[in-house]
């Protein structure tokens, strides 16, 4: 059985989420543990950054994109009041990408760990949805 991106989509909110098959998993990792996994978007030069390097630049202002914006209105109005976070990711090339819920990861930790205007965020941990069958995870 696979999954639509809307039924990923549905994940991405608040506790609880329900898997309801054995293909996928969910694991409950530190927030700043999130900060060493690979983001799906490539720089230019075709090399993945870590979620962490584009929180810091982005709490920076300093991230080489128009994805900054994005990040710094979740960063401002979202964060603060957000009662838990879930992202998904997948190993690709021998890496740990997330997938999605990339947006929401760099803006809690940019408030959380970069301290971004501030601000303060409520959560500590991250819920990541991975495939059953991974292994290790950061």
């Amino acid at each position: 059985m696979t999954f639509s991106s809307k039924e990923i989509g549905r994940w991405l909110r608040p506790w609880p989420i329900k898997l309801r098959n054995r293909r996928w998993k969910i694991v409950v990792v530190p927030l700043g543990s999130c900060g060493k996994l690979k983001c799906y978007w490539k720089m230019p030069d075709g090399e993945r950054k870590t979620i962490g390097w584009w929180a810091k630049a982005a709490a920076k202002g300093k991230v080489p994109d128009d994805r900054q914006h994005y990040i710094h209105m979740l960063a401002r109005f979202h964060v603060p009041v957000m009662a838990s976070l879930t992202a998904v990711a997948m190993k690709r090339r021998g890496e740990l990408t997330v997938i999605d819920g990339n947006y929401h990861l760099i803006a809690a930790l940019s408030v959380k760990v970069y301290r971004y205007r501030g601000l303060k965020c409520p959560i500590s941990w991250a819920g990541l949805v991975v495939p059953a069958n991974q292994k290790s995870l950061v």
